[in-house]
């Protein structure tokens, strides 16, 4: 009885162990490509990354199928916006994909203007394989996501200001600019670091209009700093240029003295050798009478 167990409980581990090697292999999507959104990255009123384009335009993602079948297939791609209950069908349509091989497919969404900008989407692409163009089903997949955002004219631009104030400052290092920069540069650059903090506060809580406003000072702010550094540092070299021109013009004066006083010393040490040699000549004796 316990042997029985024991190769029983040794089929059962069997099948764990290679049931997933010995499966069949689906095709799956590998990639999925937001073409030109107006902001990617992570954004902090959601608290996550997401693809964000303006309401009432127009999306454009790239859906790349690889085809892991083992046959080969008629793919077409659709896809499914939280906000409505149509399918985006993609431009292509019972593309033929061969065993191991990938397409991508292009697919349009167009943002209607009732969609809330407030929360992040979630979207669901199918794709569908066919043995031939308009032929049997062989399977449908799904495959589900929730990095989609609709952004407001003024979160867009809120998010463009904020793009160009981070910009513009991080090409400057904080703890030496400030130190080099003339006093009212650095009162302009100290605005623009509280303004900038203003917005972010209202951005993150979802005040789209007062966090543009804030953004836009500090972008204002920043710059006039720059203007206002860059034209105290040109006085700055001008004048430095104007004494290095007077020096310059200083010692070129003196240097002709020094080399005519130079010259004259060297006539007055020959002459000085000169009557020392003479001097030094002993006198001939008198003549003496026999």
């Amino acid at each position: 009885m316990e042997r029985k167990l024991l190769v029983l409980i040794s089929a059962l581990a069997f099948m764990l162990v290679f049931a997933p090697i010995v499966s069949p292999v689906e095709a799956s999507v590998s990639s999925v490509m937001w073409l030109d959104p107006n902001y990617k990255g992570y954004d902090d009123y959601y608290g996550q990354s997401v693809n964000a384009y303006l309401v009432g335009t127009e999306a454009k993602t790239l859906v790349t199928v690889y085809n892991h079948l083992g046959e080969k297939a008629y793919v077409t791609v659709r896809m499914q916006m939280d906000w409505e209950a149509v399918n985006r069908t993609s431009t292509e349509i019972d593309e033929l994909i061969q065993p191991g091989q990938s397409h991508t497919f292009e697919v349009n969404i167009p943002i209607p203007t009732t969609v809330s900008n407030l929360v992040v989407h979630s979207y669901t692409i199918y794709v569908s394989y066919y043995k031939s163009p308009g032929g049997d089903l062989i399977t449908t997949q799904s495959y589900h996501y929730s990095d989609f955002a609709v952004y407001s004219q003024d979160q867009a631009d809120a998010q463009d200001y904020k793009m160009q104030v981070e910009t513009w400052r991080d090409a400057y290092s904080p703890t030496t600019y400030l130190y080099t920069m003339s006093a009212k540069a650095k009162e302009y650059w100290t605005k623009g670091s509280v303004e900038k903090e203003l917005g972010d506060k209202s951005y993150e809580y979802g005040d789209f209009e007062n966090a543009k406003t804030h953004y836009e000072l500090a972008l204002n702010y920043t710059l006039e700093s720059l203007k206002h550094d860059i034209e105290t540092g040109q006085v700055f070299e001008d004048n430095l240029l104007g004494i290095l021109d007077s020096l310059r013009s200083l010692f070129s004066l003196q240097g002709w003295s020094w080399l005519i006083a130079a010259i004259g010393f060297f006539f007055m040490g020959i002459g000085v050798i000169v009557y020392l040699v003479r001097r030094s000549k002993p006198t001939a004796p008198p003549a003496t009478s026999p």
